[in-house]
């Protein structure tokens, strides 16, 4: 699961990849694209390195230079373990 808040100058994201032995931990890398036509919009974030704990929780907060769109991105969250795709308005 992936949410953004506002944040000063930017969006706070919050990556949270469930619990248990089904749970995305370690290194891992954020991409966000917007759909649709990007002019006017924030750049991409594209293979993002963080790092989500095994042991939990398995929550990673990232912070990026931003302003709202109100559009749609969609979010590739890649780990070790496993990889995860969802969609996020900002």
């Amino acid at each position: 699961m992936v949410w953004a808040n506002s944040a000063p100058g930017g969006v706070d994201v919050t990556v949270q990849t469930g619990a248990g032995e089904q749970a995305l931990s370690g290194w891992c890398t954020y991409t966000s694209t917007v759909q649709g036509n990007p002019i006017g919009k924030p750049a991409p974030a594209l293979g993002v390195p963080f790092y989500i704990s095994p042991d939990g929780p398995h929550v990673a907060r990232l912070w990026f230079p931003s302003y709202p769109t109100g559009s749609t991105w969609n979010v590739t969250v890649s780990c070790p373990n496993g990889v995860a795709s969802t969609q996020t308005v900002w």
